[in-house]
């Protein structure tokens, strides 16, 4: 996953990794009703990935405990 760039401490919180999912996977849904099946496997494919990410233990987001915070002390 780090080549998409999902182990970043900006998805530290769990509210984010939601927001991000539910958005690719609404707009899957959206591409695959209006028939554009090229775009809704694309972004499906990107929602797959963010729920192994995310959910699927793939990355361990412990090592933020500060809640994503930049701040590198």
């Amino acid at each position: 996953m780090k080549k998409l760039g999902l182990d970043h401490p900006f998805f530290a919180p769990v509210w984010r990794r939601w927001v991000a999912f539910g958005g690719l996977a609404g707009w899957t849904v959206f591409e695959l009703t209006f028939g554009n099946v090229l775009w809704g496997m694309l972004f499906g494919g990107f929602a797959v990935a963010c729920a192994y990410a995310f959910f699927g233990g793939a990355v361990d987001y412990s090592k933020y405990e500060d809640g994503g915070s930049d701040d590198p002390s």
